[in-house]
């Protein structure tokens, strides 16, 4: 009869050793505790049946969001703005801090609601345009510009074809300049005419008023 009694003592001691915790308690030292609440952690775990457990509250910059048998809070994540995040949320006793992307950067690592990673949208350089703009979770998409056109400046929306000279190349184009083009022949003669006849009509105009003020001189003298 002992060894029955010492038998079932030990069972029982086994059965209450491993069976599990209900679902407001956790586990220590071989007996289940209350959990502290969301927002709160064990400062002291309980004693049955002299004592419970004892909780206090998440200290600034720490939270947790869960009913608990932990002995600190959790740190609340930092926004970097290294990393492209800022502060959505701000952090409080019972939730974490809510990051997300800041303006010209984009999610690669996240959802909807919040981010963790967020990189810079690309800038499509002078030669390249742009094929496809930034959105909040992807980058721009930059090409680079055919042969025979260029873009001169960040962010072209297209690419300009290269000026076609009629009296030939000067220098000739690439992906971030136009070509420059010879001054033609008609346009160089064309000034040199303006100009000869500008030059006529002064001195004609010069002779003209010589003459008649030799004129107004004779029909002076004559009186």
């Amino acid at each position: 009869i002992f060894c029955f009694q010492n038998t079932t003592a030990v069972l029982f001691l086994l059965v209450s050793t491993n069976s599990s915790c209900g679902p407001g308690e956790y586990r220590i030292a071989n007996q289940c505790c209350q959990k502290c609440g969301p927002g709160s952690h064990v400062s002291h775990h309980c004693s049955p049946p002299n004592s419970d457990t004892e909780c206090t509250s998440c200290s600034n910059s720490t939270y947790i969001d869960h009913p608990n048998g932990l002995t600190k809070c959790l740190d609340c994540k930092i926004c970097d703005s290294e990393l492209g995040l800022f502060v959505k949320y701000p952090c409080t006793k019972v939730k974490n801090t809510v990051c997300h992307c800041l303006k010209d950067f984009y999610c690669v690592d996240g959802s909807s609601e919040e981010c963790h990673l967020c990189p810079k949208l690309s800038v499509c350089q002078p030669g390249q345009w742009v094929k496809q703009n930034g959105t909040a979770k992807s980058d721009t998409i930059c090409e680079e510009c055919p042969t025979g056109t260029f873009s001169a400046e960040e962010m072209s929306l297209s690419c300009t074809p290269w000026t076609v000279c009629s009296g030939g190349v000067l220098s000739r184009g690439n992906s971030t300049t136009d070509v420059t083009c010879k001054a033609s022949f008609s346009r160089q003669h064309a000034i040199l005419v303006v100009f000869i006849v500008v030059v006529l009509v002064l001195l004609v105009f010069l002779m003209y008023k010589l003459k008649t003020h030799k004129s107004s001189l004779c029909a002076f003298k004559a009186i």
